[in-house]
């Protein structure tokens, strides 16, 4: 019978991240909390306009009241908001869906 072999491992040690690497990462945060110094997340996801926010969190209103205020006026007259499913029944979290005939 063969000796047995005896298998080296071998060890990584990771080096320090460095400060360029904490500066990424607290602007990947800063971000994902919206930027806008509220530490509040986005409310929509800009790619397929889907609510992050169900319809009961409490923060959700305010996107509803920029979409029906003055200031989203453009934005209004490009997407109209979905509240309900393809079959008619209320949707847990509400999209934005582009209207037909406009550009952009």
């Amino acid at each position: 019978m063969p000796p047995k072999r005896r298998v080296k491992r071998k060890y990584v040690v990771n080096p320090s991240k460095g400060r360029q690497y904490k500066e990424r990462k607290a602007a990947r945060v800063d971000r994902r909390l919206g930027g806008d110094g509220t530490g509040r997340g986005y409310s929509v996801n800009p790619f397929t306009n889907k609510f992050l926010k169900s319809r009961s969190h409490p923060t959700v209103q305010e996107e509803l009241d920029f979409y029906n205020s003055p200031q989203g006026a453009d934005f209004k007259r490009e997407h109209e908001l979905k509240k309900t499913n393809a079959l008619g029944r209320p949707r847990k979290f509400f999209k934005y869906k582009k209207r037909r005939g406009t550009k952009g």
